[in-house]
């Protein structure tokens, strides 16, 4: 499939790859941003999708708001268009590290009906036992990330 980034398109017919990396990850290669978009458009591909990339880069995922995430800020307003029905993350976490920002895009994934994509799973807001496993996963990777906060702060007091 191919990139539809300029020119109009199908929303339907798209796969909206977002990709991040947490600043702490810079020189970490094994989940680069360019895997991330790799493995997005294997999903595209294999969904028989075209495909838009949004690139966030290096920023934490774990603040109280999207004024950080201008990319994911802006995509979600594309999905409030009505622009974007489908949207692949190459892990949930690279969405939502923080409770307050999971619990408002997942207001409006489901009210807009967005099917979330990761690398292997399809989260479908019209299946309830989808639902519940992907509030599963934030919780957790939400959880993840207040034990790593933490570590990190026992770690500067030592």
């Amino acid at each position: 499939m191919k990139d539809v980034t300029t020119g109009s398109y199908d929303p339907d017919n798209v796969l909206h790859i977002y990709k991040r990396m947490s600043r702490e990850d810079r020189d970490r290669d094994q989940y680069s941003l360019e895997y991330q978009e790799e493995i997005g458009i294997r999903r595209s591909n294999e969904l028989g999708m075209n495909y838009v990339i949004h690139d966030e880069g290096f920023v934490s995922g774990g603040g109280g708001d999207l004024d950080n995430r201008p990319i994911l800020k802006s995509l979600m307003d594309l999905v409030e268009q009505g622009q974007v029905k489908h949207i692949f993350v190459w892990e949930r976490s690279r969405l939502m590290r923080n409770e307050i920002v999971s619990l408002q895009l997942k207001i409006k994934f489901l009210t807009y009906n967005v099917v979330i994509y990761d690398e292997t799973k399809t989260y479908n807001p019209d299946d309830p036992n989808d639902v519940m496993l992907s509030g599963i996963i934030d919780l957790v990777s939400v959880k993840e990330r207040q034990d790593i906060i933490r570590r990190s702060k026992e770690g500067v007091r030592k």
